[in-house]
């Protein structure tokens, strides 16, 4: 029993660092200048890997699957706090398709939309730390 709980540790970890690997290179794109949307699709991914790895930690399994509502409703099965953070998921989850397909109106991401996306994240980050 320990063993497992330990090994969803050390996954959860692995999520986490390649999040935190993310946020780097978002965080660059914010300060530096550059295309925007990619700031926004990583924070979106960021989120994702996050949700993931407290899912991981507490032994669930894992969707593949990009949808951060759907990965929110999971994390709040587990713990309904998650709640707290709907408005963040909500604001992230659309730069997964967005930024990464052509759609029919080309979009062009404001350093305004970008800080918001990374603000969102980092909200997701110090809510689920605190439960890891």
């Amino acid at each position: 029993r320990r063993n497992m709980k330990n090994k969803n540790k050390k996954l959860a970890e692995e999520w986490f660092k390649k999040a935190t690997d993310d946020y780097k290179s978002a965080k660059v794109v914010l300060e530096e200048g550059g295309y925007y949307g990619t700031t926004c699709f990583l924070s979106q991914q960021i989120a994702e890997k996050y949700l993931k790895g407290f899912l991981v930690f507490c032994g669930e399994k894992v969707l593949k699957i990009h949808d951060l509502i759907k990965l929110l409703n999971e994390c709040k099965r587990v713990d309904r706090g998650f709640e707290e953070l709907e408005e963040e998921c909500v604001l992230l989850n659309d730069y997964y398709i967005e930024t990464r397909y052509p759609l029919d109106t080309p979009v062009n991401y404001s350093k305004r939309e970008a800080k918001s996306a990374l603000e969102a994240v980092d909200k997701i980050i110090k809510f689920i730390s605190e439960k890891v």
